[in-house]
Protein backbone atom coordinates (compact mmCIF):
# COMPACT_ATOMS: atom_id res chain seq x y z
CA UNK A 1 0.00 0.00 0.00
CA UNK A 2 2.76 2.52 0.75
CA UNK A 3 4.77 1.66 -2.46
CA UNK A 4 1.50 2.57 -4.22
CA UNK A 5 1.05 6.01 -2.22
CA UNK A 6 4.73 6.50 -3.06
CA UNK A 7 3.47 5.93 -7.01
CA UNK A 8 0.51 8.23 -6.51
CA UNK A 9 1.42 11.44 -4.63
CA UNK A 10 -1.18 13.69 -5.41
CA UNK A 11 -1.59 16.64 -3.42
CA UNK A 12 -4.12 18.09 -5.22
CA UNK A 13 -6.81 17.33 -2.74
CA UNK A 14 -5.74 20.24 -0.73
CA UNK A 15 -6.95 22.81 -3.18
CA UNK A 16 -10.13 21.32 -2.58
CA UNK A 17 -10.27 20.84 0.86
CA UNK A 18 -9.26 24.45 1.13
CA UNK A 19 -12.09 25.92 -1.11
CA UNK A 20 -14.59 23.74 1.05
CA UNK A 21 -13.51 25.81 4.29
CA UNK A 22 -13.44 28.93 2.45
CA UNK A 23 -16.69 28.28 1.47
CA UNK A 24 -18.05 27.82 4.77
CA UNK A 25 -16.18 30.14 6.00
CA UNK A 26 -17.66 33.12 3.63
CA UNK A 27 -21.46 31.63 4.09
CA UNK A 28 -21.45 31.35 8.08
CA UNK A 29 -18.65 33.62 9.26
CA UNK A 30 -19.11 36.31 6.47
CA UNK A 31 -15.58 36.31 6.06
CA UNK A 32 -12.59 34.25 3.86
CA UNK A 33 -10.72 31.49 5.16
CA UNK A 34 -7.85 33.57 5.27
CA UNK A 35 -9.21 36.33 7.53
CA UNK A 36 -10.27 33.18 9.95
CA UNK A 37 -8.44 32.21 12.82
CA UNK A 38 -8.38 28.79 13.14
CA UNK A 39 -7.58 25.34 14.90
CA UNK A 40 -7.81 22.24 13.88
CA UNK A 41 -8.91 19.35 15.93
CA UNK A 42 -6.43 15.93 15.16
CA UNK A 43 -3.53 17.04 12.63
CA UNK A 44 -2.18 13.21 12.52
CA UNK A 45 0.61 11.74 11.69
CA UNK A 46 1.05 13.35 8.42
CA UNK A 47 -0.24 16.85 8.78
CA UNK A 48 -0.92 18.16 5.35
CA UNK A 49 -3.76 20.23 5.62
CA UNK A 50 -2.80 22.12 8.47
CA UNK A 51 0.20 22.90 6.34
CA UNK A 52 -1.89 23.69 3.46
CA UNK A 53 -3.86 26.13 5.33
CA UNK A 54 -0.74 27.75 6.96
CA UNK A 55 1.29 28.56 3.68
CA UNK A 56 -1.90 29.89 2.00
CA UNK A 57 -1.71 32.40 4.69
CA UNK A 58 -4.20 31.01 7.19
CA UNK A 59 -3.75 31.83 10.82
CA UNK A 60 -3.75 28.58 12.66
CA UNK A 61 -2.97 26.04 15.04
CA UNK A 62 -3.28 22.33 15.29
CA UNK A 63 -3.75 19.92 18.19
CA UNK A 64 -3.17 16.30 18.89
CA UNK A 65 -2.56 13.85 21.26
CA UNK A 66 0.29 12.31 19.24
CA UNK A 67 3.75 14.06 17.80
CA UNK A 68 4.29 13.72 13.95
CA UNK A 69 7.42 12.38 12.40
CA UNK A 70 8.06 15.47 10.84
CA UNK A 71 11.94 15.24 10.15
CA UNK A 72 13.80 11.87 10.97
CA UNK A 73 15.44 11.42 13.93
CA UNK A 74 16.22 9.12 16.24
CA UNK A 75 15.13 11.02 18.86
CA UNK A 76 11.69 11.80 16.98
CA UNK A 77 11.56 7.87 16.53
CA UNK A 78 12.20 7.03 20.00
CA UNK A 79 10.11 9.24 21.56
CA UNK A 80 7.36 7.67 19.01
CA UNK A 81 8.24 4.81 20.73
CA UNK A 82 7.48 5.57 24.42
CA UNK A 83 4.73 7.47 24.31
CA UNK A 84 2.64 5.02 21.20
CA UNK A 85 4.51 1.65 21.55
CA UNK A 86 7.36 0.01 18.74
CA UNK A 87 4.43 -1.07 16.72
CA UNK A 88 3.60 2.83 16.22
CA UNK A 89 7.44 3.88 15.72
CA UNK A 90 8.04 1.28 13.07
CA UNK A 91 5.10 2.09 11.46
CA UNK A 92 6.19 6.15 11.40
CA UNK A 93 10.12 4.71 10.00
CA UNK A 94 8.84 2.36 7.26
CA UNK A 95 5.92 5.36 6.12
CA UNK A 96 8.86 7.84 6.51
CA UNK A 97 11.49 5.68 4.40
CA UNK A 98 8.89 4.44 1.59
CA UNK A 99 6.16 7.16 1.17
CA UNK A 100 6.39 10.39 3.49
CA UNK A 101 9.89 11.77 2.50
CA UNK A 102 8.25 11.96 -1.53
CA UNK A 103 5.19 13.32 -0.22
CA UNK A 104 6.87 16.13 2.17
CA UNK A 105 8.57 17.43 -0.97
CA UNK A 106 6.00 17.22 -3.40
CA UNK A 107 3.91 19.19 -0.42
CA UNK A 108 6.29 21.96 -0.39
CA UNK A 109 6.05 22.25 -4.05
CA UNK A 110 2.34 22.39 -4.48
CA UNK A 111 2.30 25.05 -1.49
CA UNK A 112 5.18 27.31 -3.47
CA UNK A 113 2.39 27.25 -6.66
CA UNK A 114 -0.41 27.67 -4.41
CA UNK A 115 0.99 30.16 -2.08
CA UNK A 116 1.95 33.95 -2.25
CA UNK A 117 4.57 32.86 0.57
CA UNK A 118 8.42 32.07 -0.14
CA UNK A 119 8.48 28.14 0.05
CA UNK A 120 11.38 26.52 -1.52
CA UNK A 121 11.27 23.59 0.86
CA UNK A 122 9.91 21.66 2.92
CA UNK A 123 12.02 23.08 5.82
CA UNK A 124 10.42 26.69 5.11
CA UNK A 125 6.85 24.93 5.72
CA UNK A 126 8.27 23.32 8.90
CA UNK A 127 10.13 26.96 10.17
CA UNK A 128 6.06 28.31 9.50
CA UNK A 129 4.69 25.75 11.69
CA UNK A 130 7.24 26.06 14.84
CA UNK A 131 5.60 26.20 17.91
CA UNK A 132 1.53 25.84 16.15
CA UNK A 133 1.35 21.58 16.26
CA UNK A 134 0.42 21.19 19.81
CA UNK A 135 0.44 17.73 21.54
CA UNK A 136 -1.79 17.92 23.76
CA UNK A 137 -5.31 16.14 24.84
CA UNK A 138 -8.48 18.09 22.84
CA UNK A 139 -10.42 18.62 25.72
CA UNK A 140 -7.79 20.45 27.88
CA UNK A 141 -7.77 23.60 28.95
CA UNK A 142 -4.22 23.94 28.80
CA UNK A 143 -4.37 24.04 25.34
CA UNK A 144 -7.23 26.63 24.57
CA UNK A 145 -5.72 28.99 27.35
CA UNK A 146 -3.51 29.89 24.69
CA UNK A 147 -6.52 31.42 22.53
CA UNK A 148 -7.32 34.82 24.10
CA UNK A 149 -9.83 35.83 20.95
CA UNK A 150 -12.95 34.00 20.04
CA UNK A 151 -11.71 31.25 17.08
CA UNK A 152 -13.56 32.10 13.55
CA UNK A 153 -13.26 28.05 12.47
CA UNK A 154 -12.46 25.20 14.19
CA UNK A 155 -12.58 21.71 11.69
CA UNK A 156 -11.63 18.00 12.33
CA UNK A 157 -11.23 15.57 9.56
CA UNK A 158 -12.18 11.84 10.66
CA UNK A 159 -11.08 12.06 14.40
CA UNK A 160 -14.38 12.49 16.50
CA UNK A 161 -14.92 8.79 15.97
CA UNK A 162 -12.01 7.84 18.31
CA UNK A 163 -13.10 9.58 20.83
CA UNK A 164 -14.60 8.51 24.09
CA UNK A 165 -17.95 9.76 24.31
CA UNK A 166 -16.75 11.65 27.85
CA UNK A 167 -13.60 13.26 26.00
CA UNK A 168 -16.14 13.76 23.05
CA UNK A 169 -18.48 16.02 25.27
CA UNK A 170 -15.77 17.93 27.03
CA UNK A 171 -14.09 18.86 23.52
CA UNK A 172 -17.19 20.04 21.96
CA UNK A 173 -17.87 22.27 25.54
CA UNK A 174 -14.34 23.64 24.68
CA UNK A 175 -15.48 24.52 21.01
CA UNK A 176 -18.70 26.18 22.44
CA UNK A 177 -16.53 27.72 24.71
CA UNK A 178 -14.01 29.42 22.29
CA UNK A 179 -16.01 29.74 18.82
CA UNK A 180 -16.99 33.25 18.26
CA UNK A 181 -20.72 33.88 17.87
CA UNK A 182 -20.33 34.32 14.15
CA UNK A 183 -17.63 31.42 14.03
CA UNK A 184 -18.42 28.02 12.47
CA UNK A 185 -16.81 24.68 13.06
CA UNK A 186 -16.95 21.68 10.66
CA UNK A 187 -16.68 18.51 12.01
CA UNK A 188 -16.28 15.30 9.80
CA UNK A 189 -16.69 12.07 11.84
CA UNK A 190 -16.34 8.54 10.46
CA UNK A 191 -19.79 7.05 10.76
CA UNK A 192 -19.23 3.71 12.97
CA UNK A 193 -22.66 2.12 11.01
CA UNK A 194 -20.90 2.76 7.40
CA UNK A 195 -19.07 0.66 5.95
CA UNK A 196 -15.87 1.81 6.41
CA UNK A 197 -16.77 2.35 9.92
CA UNK A 198 -14.70 -0.56 11.09
CA UNK A 199 -11.39 1.08 10.13
CA UNK A 200 -10.38 -2.31 8.23
CA UNK A 201 -8.25 -1.27 5.23
CA UNK A 202 -9.70 -3.28 2.76
CA UNK A 203 -13.17 -1.56 2.84
CA UNK A 204 -11.97 2.27 3.05
CA UNK A 205 -13.74 3.58 0.00
CA UNK A 206 -10.62 4.05 -2.19
CA UNK A 207 -10.57 0.45 -2.15
CA UNK A 208 -14.70 -0.63 -2.79
CA UNK A 209 -13.81 -0.32 -6.80
CA UNK A 210 -11.41 -3.11 -6.82
CA UNK A 211 -13.16 -6.02 -6.47
CA UNK A 212 -9.76 -8.01 -7.79
CA UNK A 213 -8.53 -7.91 -4.36
CA UNK A 214 -8.72 -10.78 -1.88
CA UNK A 215 -10.64 -9.41 1.41
CA UNK A 216 -10.50 -11.11 4.87
CA UNK A 217 -13.76 -10.45 6.20
CA UNK A 218 -17.06 -9.65 4.88
CA UNK A 219 -18.88 -6.46 4.12
CA UNK A 220 -20.27 -4.67 7.59
CA UNK A 221 -18.25 -7.49 9.61
CA UNK A 222 -17.69 -5.04 12.56
CA UNK A 223 -21.22 -4.74 12.78
CA UNK A 224 -21.90 -8.76 12.24
CA UNK A 225 -19.29 -11.03 13.76
CA UNK A 226 -16.67 -8.73 13.99
CA UNK A 227 -14.22 -11.07 13.63
CA UNK A 228 -11.35 -8.51 12.93
CA UNK A 229 -12.03 -5.38 15.00
CA UNK A 230 -9.80 -2.43 13.95
CA UNK A 231 -6.23 -1.88 15.86
CA UNK A 232 -7.37 1.76 17.05
CA UNK A 233 -10.43 2.67 19.37
CA UNK A 234 -13.84 3.13 18.15
CA UNK A 235 -16.37 4.68 20.09
CA UNK A 236 -19.18 3.14 17.59
CA UNK A 237 -21.60 6.50 17.57
CA UNK A 238 -23.88 5.99 14.93
CA UNK A 239 -24.68 9.39 12.91
CA UNK A 240 -28.07 9.89 15.10
CA UNK A 241 -26.08 9.80 18.36
CA UNK A 242 -23.59 12.58 16.54
CA UNK A 243 -26.46 14.26 15.92
CA UNK A 244 -27.73 14.43 19.27
CA UNK A 245 -24.49 15.51 20.70
CA UNK A 246 -23.65 18.69 18.66
CA UNK A 247 -27.08 19.80 19.25
CA UNK A 248 -26.60 20.03 22.63
CA UNK A 249 -24.97 23.45 22.34
CA UNK A 250 -25.02 23.49 18.52
CA UNK A 251 -27.09 24.28 15.59
CA UNK A 252 -26.13 22.14 12.95
CA UNK A 253 -27.24 24.15 9.98
CA UNK A 254 -25.81 21.69 7.40
CA UNK A 255 -25.20 18.22 7.65
CA UNK A 256 -23.36 16.41 4.33
CA UNK A 257 -23.25 13.06 3.17
CA UNK A 258 -19.66 12.78 1.25
CA UNK A 259 -20.06 9.49 -0.19
CA UNK A 260 -24.37 8.67 -0.28
CA UNK A 261 -24.78 5.30 -0.68
CA UNK A 262 -21.23 4.44 -0.32
CA UNK A 263 -20.89 0.40 -0.53
CA UNK A 264 -24.41 -0.42 -1.60
CA UNK A 265 -23.22 -2.97 -4.06
CA UNK A 266 -22.48 -4.96 -1.51
CA UNK A 267 -25.32 -5.11 0.06
CA UNK A 268 -26.36 -8.43 -0.31
CA UNK A 269 -30.51 -9.48 0.83
CA UNK A 270 -29.14 -11.47 3.48
CA UNK A 271 -26.98 -9.12 4.94
CA UNK A 272 -29.65 -5.83 5.05
CA UNK A 273 -31.92 -9.23 6.49
CA UNK A 274 -29.22 -9.18 9.17
CA UNK A 275 -28.86 -5.58 9.85
CA UNK A 276 -31.82 -4.77 9.91
CA UNK A 277 -32.18 -3.00 12.84
CA UNK A 278 -29.54 0.05 11.34
CA UNK A 279 -31.83 2.28 8.92
CA UNK A 280 -30.01 3.33 5.23
CA UNK A 281 -29.33 6.30 7.04
CA UNK A 282 -26.87 4.91 9.24
CA UNK A 283 -25.51 2.35 6.82
CA UNK A 284 -24.69 4.49 3.78
CA UNK A 285 -23.24 7.43 5.95
CA UNK A 286 -19.64 6.89 6.25
CA UNK A 287 -17.89 10.01 6.45
CA UNK A 288 -20.73 12.82 7.14
CA UNK A 289 -20.03 16.99 7.85
CA UNK A 290 -21.95 18.56 10.17
CA UNK A 291 -21.46 22.11 10.07
CA UNK A 292 -22.16 23.55 13.52
CA UNK A 293 -22.51 27.45 14.80
CA UNK A 294 -23.36 28.21 18.29
CA UNK A 295 -26.43 27.72 20.34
Amino acid sequence: MLLKQRRDVDCTWLAEVFAEYDKYCRKFVGKPLKECRAVEIGFGARPFRFFFLLTMGVDVYGVDLDAPLIKMSLSDLNGIRKNNGLERAVKSFARWLVVQRKQYEELARFCAKHSDRDIRSFDDIIVRAQGRLIVSDAGSKEFWSRFNEPLQFIYSEDVFEHLPPDTLDCVLQRIWEHLAPTGVAMIRPCIFSGITGGHQLEWYAYRLVDRAITRRSEPWDHLRQNRFPANTYLNRLLRRDYRAKFSQRFDIVEEVVLLPDLGREYFAPSIAEELGQYPDEELFSNQVLFVLKRK
